[in-house]
């Protein structure tokens, strides 16, 4: 017995030995190539082992192989598809006997891939057995022969040959490798370098895990991938995949439901966080115009899409200063990307995009000739339709609004069917083109009840015009900055006020102390000024029940031919200039005083008025070379009325309504001490 015991032993080292020494006894370089053959027939590529090659069968069966290279198809720019510097590979023994496959290690040293997309869609990825052509048929009969022989080849007894019943995997890794994606259509080009990867997965029919490190596009990067079940994937089957990824400062969050059929599709919820689109931008090779704006971007909400566009809906979007919610759909697959969706913004804070406004609190700022660019509506196409509780710009809040954007190829067209702005409401149209590097503007607008004192505030610095009323203007301009816009400006508009009142300004107090200061007959300056500057007084105000203009525009020059105001006491009828790019005024007003408050049965005084200076410090007087030349004409009436026998006032006057109307088309000569009389006296004088 015990010789038989030692001759056990002595048969289970020497197995041992066999196992142990039979691979190094082997010459292994000679099935080198049925290797690359049998990987080359499985993966459809040609296959080369150009390094040295080892496999042990105890404790588990395991392969290295150097310098693996796995090639390009035809039609594809490089020499391989993938190449592997060492690979590793250990298979356990025992679970083969089961018909299964226990991978206790497959690491890749250095592996190298090059992903490619040709412009009629064609990839290289698309790995698989090769296909041997089918044989030529010649006849009828020959075809129906191989056939049946096909079909007895295909009825035979199942293969003895092993089928894999299930896989588990241990240590998987990616060592050091590089990776890059080439896309022909989309013009993309991207690259990851230094990519270290651990993979976890028990069976095919198990989570398949995978975390590690990158360097993407240059950036440092993190990544963490679950996938269900790679089996579904594989067969079609939609299966949950959820990511977290970190590129440089950017964070992306998926938690989505995959299917990979005749393409890649997806559903579920996304989070993306970039504080710096600038930087992403360019890690993605896009580069955006460097314009105000498009500096940060985060997205929450339920998509769908696929590897080319996704819908986000009940989406929470930041942009810039702009929060919005709404359903959002995006598509990166052309020249630029595109957004298009319906929106809800509590405040759509426009300011980014605009220039800086001056930092001058003394009055009305000078225009800037600080560059305005608007090239980064060049960085993205979009139809969005926009509904914001209000719309900030420098200087200006508007209440809520409707409108609809749509950006194409750098051209903005802003359709505003409702907007309510100062207290009142209205609509509008405005175009922004920067397809050229001189942008030009457009825009029509029409608003209803507006409270005018807001509106001046904002608008001409200061709270002195106070009314209700209508508000229309249409314009075109071009410039790159803001001084060169204001002498471009080509247009027309008015405005029609309702019972309001000009603060810091009493035309009635101007015009009965200029008359009281000419009293004696003669102009006398310093008096009259002094006269102006008693109207003008902090708590003065003229109070009105219709004040409106008419006006035309011109490379920047207002024209209003048409100044009126009605009030208490008080008429005025005008004309005038405003000169936008110089900022100054020069308007000639005729006030007309009554000593009665409807005007009718009392007399009437008209002063002529001078509105001059900037925007910052108008001026106002008394037109003495208007009274100067109305006396004269007056004292030449009187002398001929008197050589004629006529009355002192040399005939017969005109009466008030066409005094005042002749007065305004000869630059204002002015009227002083005229009584007012009806028609029925006039000719009773005659």
């Amino acid at each position: 017995m015990g010789r038989f015991i030692t001759a056990i032993m002595v048969l289970v080292a020497l197995i041992a030995a066999i196992v142990v020494l039979a691979p190094k006894l082997i010459p292994v370089s000679q099935f080198k190539g049925a290797i690359e053959d049998a990987a080359g027939t499985s993966l459809g590529r040609d296959v080369a082992i150009n390094g040295e090659i080892n496999f042990q069968l105890f404790p588990s069966i395991a392969l290295t192989a150097d310098d693996v290279v796995i090639s390009n198809p035809d039609g594809f720019e490089g020499q391989y598809f993938a190449k592997v510097a060492r690979a590793e590979i250990g298979i356990g023994i025992l679970p083969l006997l089961r018909r299964e496959i226990e991978l206790k290690q497959f690491v890749l040293m250095e592996p190298e891939i090059d992903l490619q997309r040709r412009k009629n869609g064609d990839v290289n990825w698309a790995l698989g057995p090769a296909q041997i052509a089918a044989p030529e048929q010649t006849t009828l009969e020959q075809t129906a022969l191989e056939q049946t022989e096909l079909a007895d080849e295909t009825t035979t007894e199942p293969s003895e040959a092993l089928s894999i019943q299930n896989a588990t995997f241990g240590d998987v890794r990616l060592v050091d490798g590089k990776a890059s994606y080439t896309d022909e259509a989309s013009n993309t080009a991207l690259k990851a370098e230094d990519v270290d990867l651990s993979i976890r997965l028990k069976s095919f029919d198990e989570p398949f895990e995978a975390e590690g490190t990158m360097i993407f596009q240059g950036a440092p990067g993190r990544l963490k991938l679950v996938i269900a079940s790679l089996r579904a994937l594989q067969d079609g089957s939609p299966s949950a995949v959820q990511m977290d990824a970190v590129i440089d400062q950017s964070q992306f969050g998926l938690d989505l439901e995959v299917k990979n059929s005749k393409s890649l599709t997806y559903t579920g919820d996304v989070v993306i966080d970039v504080p710096d689109l600038d930087a992403l931008a360019g890690l993605f090779d896009v580069s955006l115009q460097d314009a105000p704006g498009f500096d940060a971007f985060s997205l929450k909400g339920q998509a769908d899409g696929d590897t080319s566009s996704a819908r986000i809906r009940n989406a929470a979007i930041t942009f810039d200063a702009i929060d919005a919610a709404g359903d959002l759909g995006l598509t990166w697959s052309g020249a630029r990307p595109k957004a298009d969706g319906t929106l809800q913004i509590p405040t759509l804070d426009l300011r980014p995009y605009l220039p800086t406004p001056a930092d001058d609190t003394s009055g009305f700022p000078d225009w800037s000739d600080a560059p305005m660019d608007f090239a980064s509506l060049r960085n993205i196409d979009a139809r969005l339709d926009i509904s914001a509780g209000s719309v900030r710009l420098h200087g200006v809040q508007t209440s809520k609004g409707r409108m609809a954007i749509m950006i194409d190829n750098g051209r903005l067209t802003a359709d505003i069917p409702q907007l309510a702005l100062y207290n009142g409401s209205g609509s509008g149209r405005m175009v922004v083109n920067a397809r050229r590097n001189t942008p030009s503007f457009a825009g029509v607008f029409n608003f209803t009840a507006i409270d005018a004192q807001p509106l001046a505030i904002d608008f001409l610095k200061n709270d002195r015009l106070l009314g209700i009323g209508a508000l229309q203007f249409e314009f075109t301009a071009s410039g790159a900055s803001q001084s060169a816009i204001m002498s471009s400006v080509d247009g027309k508009g008015g405005f029609d006020l309702d019972d309001g009142a000009i603060k810091g300004l009493n035309l009635v107090k101007m015009v009965n102390a200029a008359r009281t200061a000419y009293g004696g007959g003669k102009v006398d300056p310093a008096a009259i000024a002094s006269a102006v500057s008693q109207a003008r007084a902090p708590d003065d105000v003229t109070e009105y029940s219709k004040f409106l203009a008419a006006f035309n525009i011109q490379n920047g020059l207002i024209s209003a031919p048409t100044i009126k105001l009605n009030g208490p006491y008080l008429t005025m009828t005008g004309f005038g200039e405003v000169n936008l790019p110089a900022q100054t005024i020069d308007l000639q007003l005729l006030p007309k005083v009554t000593t009665t408050p409807d005007g009718r049965n009392g007399t009437t005084y008209a002063v002529p008025i001078r509105v001059g200076g900037t925007f910052a410090e108008p001026t106002y007087s008394v037109d003495t070379q208007a009274l100067l030349k109305s006396r004269l004409e007056k004292s030449g009436r009187n002398l001929l009325g008197r050589a004629l026998g006529l009355d002192e006032s040399g005939g017969e006057e005109p009466s008030d309504e066409q005094s005042v109307e002749d007065s305004a088309k000869s630059l204002l000569r002015g009227l002083l001490d005229r009584p007012s009389r009806s028609n029925d006296s006039s000719k009773k004088d005659r």
